[in-house]
């Protein structure tokens, strides 16, 4: 979300870092698309740009310019109703002004006012579209991003898979857009596009918590017990301070029972010793017998590219390490 909001025009760049201190949505671990409000009323220097910005506009009350800056400057101190009072002063001067619409839509998402907040995006797209060349911009990237928001809210969710993707056609990479996207999907009950909208998202921010976690428990419905343990692990490290991740993880059995089936299994099926051994390093992955048994088990396999990995991870951990360093040399030598 910071990098979508360093790379919008100067213009609109105050007004998405006002996005940052108002806007929360319900993401599930902590991965909200739109930060919780860090405002404070009292912040002197702020206060002292509304004071010096008031008595310019006295001088000046027709200047878009520094009513948008006084505008940008309430809401960055929680004064919503004055911001808006600024917003709708400068559309009343210029009522095509992209900026003051998109203030207002994130000042009326604040107060969930969806309904109100979808209007203002609206009308910000209306005007970017009849624009030459903005559908490839950062603005109009945000814009359908945040309209798309309001619409997810609202339960809207085919309309909301529409701006969603819109958002993408101008920066495919946007984990968050990918991750909201999957929630629209999930509304609408389309589990395989949920799937692949998760999986994009990670792709692009792959310690991204909620993602994982939601990930991890489409994989457990799907019987998928190694890869799911992997996500939850993630969301688990990524998301310390919620216990939902923890939870499932921990539901997939104890570290000793898994490595003792993946020993068991380990000459007669590797591949579900495998399986065992992934969920064990999952549960404690940081316990150098369970790596160096997964180790083996992906050179048993053949896949020493994650052989090669995981030794090189418990060399991470114990330096000297000799029987890891030695099986890392056989692998190299062998490629």
């Amino acid at each position: 979300m910071l990098e979508k909001i360093k790379q919008v025009r100067p213009l609109d760049a105050t007004i998405v870092l006002v996005a940052v201190v108002l806007l929360a949505v319900t993401a599930y671990l902590g991965y909200s698309v739109w930060s919780q409000n860090r405002a404070t009323r009292a912040s002197a220097p702020i206060s002292r740009a509304v004071s010096e910005l008031q008595a310019m506009i006295k001088k000046n009350p027709k200047s878009v310019d520094l009513r948008l800056q006084l505008a940008q400057a309430y809401s960055a101190s929680g004064m919503g109703d004055e911001a808006v009072a600024q917003y709708q002063a400068v559309l009343k001067l210029q009522k095509t002004n992209v900026t003051a619409l998109t203030g207002l839509g994130f000042v009326t998402a604040q107060r969930k006012d969806w309904a109100t907040s979808e209007n203002y995006w609206r009308k910000a797209i209306e005007i970017l579209d009849k624009q030459q060349n903005n559908k490839a911009t950062k603005q109009y990237e945000t814009a359908n991003f945040y309209l798309a928001n309001t619409l997810l809210e609202q339960k809207k969710y085919e309309d909301a898979v529409g701006y969603f993707k819109a958002a993408l056609r101008v920066n495919r990479t946007a984990s968050d857009t990918h991750f909201l996207l999957a929630q629209a999907y999930k509304g609408l009950g389309a589990n395989d596009q949920y799937k692949e909208e998760l999986a994009y998202a990670i792709a692009f921010e792959p310690l991204m918590a909620q993602a994982n976690y939601e990930y991890g428990v489409v994989l457990l419905a799907e019987k998928d017990e190694a890869g799911a343990a992997q996500h939850l692990r993630i969301a688990t490290d990524a998301a310390p301070e919620r216990k939902e991740p923890a939870e499932a993880l921990a539901k997939l059995g104890t570290f000793s029972d898994r490595m003792a089936t993946a020993r068991r299994l380990e000459k007669s099926n590797p591949e579900q010793a495998l399986t065992e051994v992934r969920v064990a390093v999952a549960l404690k992955p940081k316990d150098v017998d369970g790596l160096m048994l997964l180790a083996r088990l992906y050179a048993a396999t053949g896949d020493k590219t994650a052989a090669a990995d995981t030794y090189q991870s418990i060399l991470d951990i114990q330096p000297d390490n000799a029987a890891a360093k030695a099986a890392l040399d056989r692998i190299n030598d062998d490629k």
